[in-house]
């Protein structure tokens, strides 16, 4: 058992250092911790510790909203305000102020993590676009097709781009037998609506020719271009 780790460089105006970033393995939600507590004690069914853990934040509400500090085996859950007040005389406006929670973890669980947590490092993780979903706008039922004139939209991470730069954007690559047709130019997107880290908003070309493509995205990080390709292939209809 291990915490994954990798370094990033960090530039400052004095010059450049590196700094340590956690990479976690995957999110444990409500469910999957309940499913795990189950595992070391099946005598507690997830439907019981849903019902504690229920009433323990029911119950932990109104004590921070009265205005209390709360010490717990987890931690010590606190309130603060944040915004800035121009003098003592000045009060608190909701335009300008809120409160919010603070969880401090309890000195126990600290030490115990402290103690037993081991560092382990791996590479640092290449920045690359990564194409999770193509969504057909007009019929997001139509998963894998491509519709001369209509819109479409690319979910995923990593996916803007300089569309100034003609190696950058969104290409269709014309496949056969499979494999990619060499024969053929990619094709590069020129109407783009959406062009963000997370989505991709495109206008399909209009004289598109029928075909079977292989979708992709091209996005330079530092001076390194880099290509994420959807998973499955998309067909013109």
């Amino acid at each position: 058992m291990s915490i994954d780790y990798h370094l990033h460089e960090y530039r400052l105006a004095s010059g450049s250092d590196y700094r340590a970033r956690v990479q976690y393995r995957q999110t444990i939600d409500y469910d999957g911790m309940l499913d795990l507590m189950q595992a070391q004690h099946p005598d507690l069914s997830p439907a019981e510790a849903r019902v504690v853990f229920d009433v323990f934040i029911k119950t932990l509400l109104p004590l921070l909203m009265d205005g209390n500090r709360v010490v717990t085996p987890f931690g010590t859950f606190g309130i603060t305000l944040k915004g800035n007040f121009n003098a003592l005389t000045d009060k608190f406006d909701a335009r300008k102020h809120r409160f919010e929670i603070t969880i401090k973890p309890a000195p126990k669980l600290q030490k115990a993590f402290a103690r037993q947590a081991h560092p382990h490092k791996v590479e640092t993780p290449k920045r690359v676009p990564k194409l999770d979903e193509y969504i057909h706008v007009a019929d997001p039922a139509a998963y894998n097709q491509l519709s001369p004139g209509h819109m479409a939209r690319l979910l995923g991470n990593n996916l803007k781009f300089n569309p100034d730069d003609p190696e950058q954007g969104i290409f269709l690559l014309a496949m056969k037998n499979g494999r990619r047709d060499a024969e053929q130019l990619p094709i590069r997107i020129a109407q783009i609506g959406t062009n963000k880290s997370k989505e991709l908003l495109f206008l399909i070309p209009a004289d598109l020719p029928p075909n079977v493509y292989q979708l992709e995205v091209r996005a330079r990080f530092g001076k390194h271009l880099r290509i994420g390709q959807l998973s499955r292939l998309l067909m013109v209809t």
